[in-house]
């Protein structure tokens, strides 16, 4: 294989943040696991699919690793990771069928951000519904949610897998000894029926992720109106535990709002305005992969009882002692 056919920077910085935010999120699943407050346990379904999710973007990022690129104003990917290394070597998914594992990498790391929206809708229907989700109705509100997202990871590297001859021809052939890159089906360039409608009308169920915001905003105000209602009901270690709660899934909404939708921007700016079009497709997918990392640190660091959780395992391998003091102060819920 020639030495230019993968991105070193990109498959080693990454493949490093990849590892981290998988071992971040077994971390986290175990603590939510073991150590969740009792004020929490009906939120250990959020958590518990958070990890779930964000391991799952971080587990297909290391192993596939794809990096965008334009060729003759094309969308293209190519792979740094070592699974599509492998399938080549074995001579599985010939072709433009390389283009079917972009469907699970991409359905992972843009599910992140869809997901970003089900924890306050989780609270809000607990909080002022009093709803008890059980696995049937969090199934039901995680598809309403992830749909959109899915419909569209999962359809356009199906069709690039199907136009892929085609598309190459416009693209040109690799003849460098690399791995081949797969083209992402474009109209502009191919316009055959029924392909050029499916593509098209597959980006239309990404237009309820922009609905998600504004819902988000209004379980918000809601949230806090139910709380603010409560609070004189509550001890003040039961108003602190809320508060916590509260601030958790604020950070696993705000985080992937970050670093998906402010990008998101960033890419639509430059495509419309003939800007640095590749650096803005790096941009996006490099801040995609950094949600599955951020995300467990943050909710890690939020909630008391994992902070000290970690706090005394560290104390312990140093040879450290609990005193009496921290002992007490770690039992007491607070935020």
């Amino acid at each position: 294989m020639a030495e230019d056919c993968v991105d070193r920077w990109n498959q080693i910085c990454f493949g490093l943040i990849s590892l981290t935010a998988l071992l971040a999120n077994v971390l986290l699943f175990f603590l939510v696991k073991n150590r969740t407050p009792q004020m929490m346990l009906s939120y250990r379904k959020v958590l518990y699919a958070s990890c779930i999710f964000d391991g799952l973007a971080a587990l297909s990022h290391l192993l596939i690793s794809s990096r965008p690129s334009l060729e003759k104003d094309i969308a293209v990917m190519h792979f740094d990771g070592v699974l599509p290394q492998i399938l080549d070597h074995f001579h599985l998914l010939p072709n433009g069928q390389l283009a079917y594992i972009l469907a699970f990498e991409s359905a992972t790391q843009l599910n992140t951000f869809s997901y970003c929206f089900v924890p306050f809708a989780y609270r809000y229907f607990h909080i002022v519904w009093q709803t008890n989700f059980n696995k049937l109705k969090f199934f039901v509100l995680l598809l309403v949610y992830l749909s959109p997202t899915t419909i569209v990871a999962i359809t356009l590297p199906v069709i690039a897998a199907t136009t892929y001859d085609d598309m190459v021809k416009f693209v040109g052939e690799r003849n460098d000894g690399c791995l081949r890159r797969v083209p992402f089906y474009d109209w502009r360039f191919l316009p055959v029926e029924p392909t050029a409608s499916i593509a098209k009308n597959s980006y239309y169920p990404l237009l309820l992720t922009l609905l998600f915001p504004f819902v988000l905003c209004y379980f918000l105000i809601r949230i806090f109106q139910k709380l603010n209602e409560d609070v004189k009901k509550s001890s003040i270690a039961a108003h602190r535990m809320q508060r916590q709660i509260t601030l958790t899934l604020t950070a696993q909404s705000v985080v992937p709002i970050i670093f998906v939708a402010l990008p998101c921007f960033y890419v639509s700016y430059n495509l419309t305005h003939d800007r640095n079009k590749v650096n803005a497709l790096q941009v996006f997918c490099n801040s995609l992969s950094l949600v599955p990392l951020i995300n467990p640190i943050t909710t890690i660091l939020l909630v008391k009882n994992y902070r000290n959780a970690i706090r005394r395992r560290i104390d312990f391998r140093k040879g450290r002692r609990p005193t009496a003091t921290s002992l007490y102060m770690t039992s007491k819920i607070g935020a």
